[in-house]
């Protein structure tokens, strides 16, 4: 469930507890700006990127930008996010199953989300 349910006119206030209780839940540092991605951990939808990009993202700014991934998948990008998790210590967390209610929790209070496939084909 969402935590802080909030309205347009008080929207920042809304985003930022929601952000707060997302950062307290995933042991992350709520004042980073948080990076979210939420789906299947398969090529389609662009997760095989993820180790590489959430890697060199720290690389380049230690201690500067949170990370969160939930989801499962691909045996080989889950064992390359869960090396990732070893040495990115606090700004990354990654589970690997997908909860019931934490993808809608997310969305309210991430600075930037993925869940959508990087190809879509129209039938």
């Amino acid at each position: 469930m969402i935590a802080a349910k909030y309205t347009m006119s008080a929207q920042a206030k809304g985003k930022k507890a929601n952000k707060q209780h997302l950062c307290e839940t995933f042991r992350l540092d709520p004042e980073l700006p948080l990076f979210v991605f939420i789906g299947r951990l398969v090529g389609d939808k662009g997760a095989d990127l993820l180790p590489e990009i959430i890697g060199r993202s720290l690389y380049e700014n230690p201690g500067a930008l949170n990370f969160l991934v939930l989801g499962s998948g691909d045996a080989h990008t889950e064992w390359m996010l869960q090396q990732t998790r070893q040495y990115a210590g606090e700004n990354f967390n990654v589970y690997m199953v997908i909860m019931k209610h934490f993808p809608i929790s997310c969305m309210p209070g991430q600075t930037f989300c993925s869940c959508l496939p990087v190809w879509n084909p129209v039938a």
